[in-house]
């Protein structure tokens, strides 16, 4: 805290950040095609996250996981502080999980992709989610650029906005 009154002086350490290429691909019959999936990164030790302060935008993902993102086909890179993780890879229920260590250093790139196989076959099916809110209902934070690509990430084709008293595209 800080007032007109008194001074306060603060030491502010940031943390070392390393990037993250992540690519995502589909086993197919003697070739391999780019998807987009969710990726979720876990402390490798199972501890919860150390670092983060709601009170200044950070979100530690209750505590579970360091990072919880979304990477298109054409792969994405990623910021994390330096340390020892493990990286999970998912794409709905039609697909495998994949999980993989993943070690980054600060000042570092480091690569990482997963190779996910169908495992359900949905062939002239759509996946749908028609209960969809975003950041215009009051039990939503999540905007809706988040909320078309975590649904592309996992698959849904077919999303239904369902903003309470609040008309959205």
């Amino acid at each position: 805290e800080a007032t007109a009154e008194a001074v306060s002086t603060t030491r502010v350490v940031a943390a070392a950040i390393g990037r993250v290429k992540v690519r995502v691909n589909e086993e197919t019959t003697g070739a391999q095609a780019a998807i987009p999936a969710k990726l979720i990164v876990k402390r490798a030790d199972g501890r919860l996250a150390p670092y983060g302060d709601p009170r200044f935008g950070a979100d530690g993902f209750g505590g579970q996981a360091v990072l919880i993102d979304f990477i298109p086909a054409t792969g994405k890179e990623v910021q994390l502080p330096a340390g020892s993780y493990r990286a999970v890879f998912a794409r709905g229920f039609e697909y495998t999980i994949a999980e993989v260590p993943l070690e980054v250093r600060a000042g570092e790139e480091t690569a990482i992709s997963a190779t996910l196989k169908r495992v359900v076959d949905t062939t002239g099916y759509l996946s749908g989610d028609f209960h969809v809110h975003a950041k215009f209902s009051p039990d939503s934070s999540d905007t809706i650029e988040h909320k078309v690509l975590a649904s592309a990430a996992e698959g849904v084709e077919v999303l239904v906005s369902t903003e309470h008293e609040y008309i959205s595209d």
